[in-house]
């Protein structure tokens, strides 16, 4: 059954919180919550090309000591043609879902002491992935006019 894991990790740490304390974070942000739109076309030949994704994302972990929840907003901006070659949208949500879940987890590790600082890290994480799999890739707060951001979750 879909989700079934989580609501037992879920179940499985709040009787935790009531024994013991629990800082877990939970969640896995689908790569289809990404949706690219083109902001500058593609003219041949060579790199260039711009498409941008907005997400408002919730970030929240469960803990007795360090409970936090924040939404923070995300755009994310990657090449329509880098050096490796087209940058196929199917590919840049893919990367763009497992970015924002590890970055989200670095995040709520860190304790922030403001919902912006835990952004900011949120933000700087996923950059630091994305780049690594997308070159040319940028994630910032939301910058671009004129693009309805998703909502996850």
């Amino acid at each position: 059954m879909p989700g079934s894991s989580w609501r037992k990790g879920l179940l499985t740490c709040l009787a935790s919180i009531l024994l013991q304390g629990c800082g877990a974070v939970f969640g896995h942000i689908p790569p289809e919550t990404f949706l690219f739109h083109e902001v500058v076309p593609y003219t041949p030949p060579g790199e260039g090309g711009w498409k941008v994704a907005q997400v408002n994302v919730l970030l929240g972990r469960i803990s007795r000591k360090w409970p936090q929840g924040a939404w923070c907003d995300v755009e994310v901006g990657v090449p329509e043609v880098n050096w490796r070659g087209r940058v196929y949208d199917v590919d840049a949500q893919e990367a763009c879902a497992e970015a924002s879940d590890k970055a989200s987890r670095f995040a709520l590790r860190q304790r922030a002491a403001t919902v912006a600082a835990l952004c900011d890290a949120y933000r700087t994480r996923m950059r630091e992935l994305l780049k690594k799999s997308l070159p040319g890739a940028e994630v910032t707060r939301f910058r671009t006019p004129s693009i309805k951001p998703e909502k996850f979750p």
